[in-house]
């Protein structure tokens, strides 16, 4: 499907604060995080651009990444270089079939874990709830668990 679209939020003046992708009515959701709370608490009125339309989610991802890349994440309200990741991310009863499924699955779980102190720096709540939601579905050690079967 290509519904999806990267936005950036700006301030009057033009500079970027926040870079997101979505469907629908996200670029225009007030539904964030506490940076990008206080931030436009601090400006009052911001503009929203779709820098990019009819994309695949995969790649209004990449374009995401990219664009928080070019900016800075030290400069952007953006707590994560590649949005949030979540358990709904993990899923542990589909049979992988590849070691690049296998990786791919890996991957996103280090990243939470990497990015955990920048994320506890700009908003500790989300961080310890990050943290939360990973021991209560024990992501690691099912990951761990399930790499039994290949060995």
């Amino acid at each position: 499907m290509t519904n999806y679209y990267v936005y950036i939020h700006k301030t009057k003046d033009g500079i970027p604060f926040y870079v997101g992708k979505g469907k629908g009515k996200r670029a225009w959701s007030t539904n964030r995080n506490a940076n990008w709370k206080e931030f436009v608490q601090r400006i009052g009125e911001y503009d929203i651009e779709l820098s990019h339309t009819n994309l695949s989610e995969e790649k209004a991802l990449d374009i995401e990444k990219k664009l928080i890349s070019e900016i800075g994440l030290d400069k952007l309200t953006n707590i994560l270089a590649e949005g949030y990741i979540t358990h709904k991310q993990f899923n542990y009863d589909t049979p992988k079939n590849t070691a690049e499924e296998w990786f791919n699955e890996y991957r996103a779980l280090v990243d939470l874990f990497y990015n955990y102190d920048k994320i506890y720096k700009k908003n500790p709540q989300l961080a310890l709830e990050l943290m939360d939601m990973v021991n209560d579905y024990n992501a690691l050690y099912d990951f761990m668990d399930s790499l039994k079967k290949y060995t």
